[in-house]
């Protein structure tokens, strides 16, 4: 009986060592990450954006990285970064557009936060599936590889139906932008974000078969006018990954509640200086595997 209990407590510090290096490799693996997306309603257009308080937005929600979407040109990102501070950096496509309209996609990332930059390009659309082609980033944080597609879905002027069938069909070849770029790191540590301005619900998204799924952070875009209270009209922007790299990073969608938060609920004023959307975000969190570890190793114990 002595040496049966002797053996039983070896293997319960075996076990116990194992679960120790088993939480040292989860909290450094899965160290939090917060993403977010904004679409910044004609950012550098020279029309009198609050660059300071929109720089306080983004350092009050402690984003890591933020996709932007409708950006006329680097300036307007170049000055928001002087708001921002040390260690901020940037990334600016070329305007992109059919026509003669044509605006830019910029990425803000802070390496202060451990965040790397590594490959970066516009989408090669050679079949002229997008009006906007999407502007694609590769992202290392913590021992894990993101890559980033941003996206500002063609809007065609209103909602009737011709107008829905072509935002459909450039969601329908994000498809294969996803797959592309889902495949060109084969490993556990590689996942692939869509995120940006859809112009379509989740519901509408999600209608189609694609091999991501979009995720509801409710509505994002600032009415005109405030005939109801919160004075938020659409859902529109959204974050897009397969199921599997949802379940794996354990991620958590936001709205930034910004003209509550920073405009003391002054939508009109917030949409006057800073953009028709607010800003939405996800969260990366190390707790949610180390708090489900925590609470299976306790129970072992009991």
């Amino acid at each position: 009986m002595i040496h049966s209990g002797r053996c039983k407590n070896k293997q319960n510090l075996i076990f116990i060592g194992f679960f120790i290096l088993f939480l040292s490799i989860a909290t450094n693996v899965y160290s939090e990450i917060r993403i977010g997306s904004f679409n910044a309603d004609k950012l550098g257009c020279n029309n009198n954006k609050n660059l300071y308080s929109l720089s306080k937005i983004i350092k009050g929600e402690d984003f890591s990285i933020i996709a932007i979407q409708e950006v006329c040109n680097e300036d307007g990102i170049n000055e928001l970064k002087q708001y921002l501070g040390k260690g901020w950096k940037s990334i600016v496509s070329n305007p992109i557009g059919r026509k003669r309209y044509k605006e830019c996609y910029a990425f803000l990332y802070d390496e202060s936060n451990k965040v790397r930059l590594g490959q970066h390009e516009i989408f090669n659309d050679s079949r002229d599936d997008f009006a906007r082609e999407p502007f694609i980033a590769e992202f290392y944080h913590n021992n894990k590889v993101y890559w980033l597609i941003n996206i500002h879905i063609v809007h065609g002027g209103d909602d009737s139906p011709s107008s829905k069938l072509k935002r459909k069909n450039e969601v329908k070849a994000l498809g294969d932008v996803y797959l592309d770029y889902s495949t060109i790191k084969k490993n556990d540590i590689s996942f692939t974000i869509i995120l940006g301005d859809f112009n379509l619900t989740p519901e509408e998204i999600n209608m189609v078969s694609l091999p991501f799924k979009c995720y509801q952070t409710s509505k994002s875009t600032v009415k005109y006018d405030q005939d109801n209270k919160d004075g938020y009209k659409s859902s529109y922007d959204h974050f897009c990954l397969s199921e599997a790299h949802f379940e794996m990073l354990g991620v958590k969608f936001f709205r930034v509640k910004a003209p509550e938060k920073y405009y003391n609920n002054n939508f009109m004023e917030y949409r006057s200086e800073i953009s028709n959307h607010v800003p939405i975000r996800m969260d990366i969190n190390a707790s949610s595997i180390f708090d489900k570890s925590k609470s299976l190793f306790n129970n072992i114990l009991k």
